[in-house]
């Protein structure tokens, strides 16, 4: 290599060195700049250090140290919507948002929300469909859970006992257009019993039912559970009644 060769490539070394440090020091300038610029709405102009020094932030724009940790773009209580660049109250904006100071409000969000669920509808199904297959295993065991835990405690408790009576006393007065009131008048009219036998209800669950003509429909009494199924078994019949009493005497 000749001595001119060799101060060429000296030459070029230091120019590329030259080259990187102003491209590095405008960089620098340039991103101070950009750091400095909230500051420029003030009177005092904030003056860019050089390379290698701390920006010195004049003192009307510093922030008390109270402030600390609040969010710049809150302003009097409101927030700026960076959909609608309305200023808006905090409420009006999710928390993240409200936190952040930036976002889009409840009623902008809602409304994007919405419009990308119609324009993506295959696409949210399919995410829907994903989801429930991946989760319907654990929420059908849990679902199981729940229900044997909630038979268990109603098992043991009588007011749960006591109102499953009065729902299926409820549904049976129901089906034969009978109203409460009017079970109890013919109740008691009867005596306070079964119609035939006499055997009143009592509160360990034993009731009485309302015995009907499968024919016509109407209502002949209130009977006691093995009284309303002997009559069942002999098909309502009376001389097949008749027949049972003969052979008894």
């Amino acid at each position: 290599m000749t001595i001119g060769q060799c101060w060429k490539d000296k030459a070029g070394a230091v120019r590329s060195a030259v080259k990187r440090r102003t491209t590095t020091a405008a960089r620098f300038t340039s991103t101070i700049a950009t750091a400095l610029a909230p500051f420029a709405a003030c009177s005092v102009t904030a003056a860019i250090p050089p390379l290698g020094r701390s920006a010195i932030v004049p003192s009307v724009c510093k922030r008390p140290s109270s402030s600390w940790g609040q969010p710049m773009a809150i302003v009097n209580g409101m927030i700026k919507c960076s959909r609608c660049r309305e200023f808006k109250v905090l409420e009006l904006f999710p928390k993240a948002a409200a936190k952040q100071g930036s976002g889009s409000c409840k009623v902008c969000a809602l409304e994007y929300s919405n419009a990308w669920r119609e324009q993506n509808r295959e696409r949210v199904a399919e995410q829907r469909r994903k989801q429930y297959a991946a989760r319907s295993v654990e929420l059908a065991k849990k679902a199981r859970e729940h229900r044997a835990k909630v038979r268990a405690k109603c098992a043991e408790s009588p007011e749960a006992k006591r109102l499953r009576t009065e729902q299926t006393k409820g549904y049976a007065l129901k089906q034969y257009g009978m109203t409460l009131e009017c079970f109890n008048k013919l109740l008691v009219k009867q005596g306070g019993g079964c119609a035939i036998c006499g055997k009143h209800a009592n509160p360990k669950g034993y009731c009485l039912a309302v015995d009907h003509c499968h024919e016509s429909g109407r209502i002949r009494g209130i009977l006691c559970t093995n009284c309303n199924r002997g009559l069942g078994l002999f098909r309502d019949s009376t001389d097949l009644i008749k027949r049972a009493i003969e052979y008894l005497t």
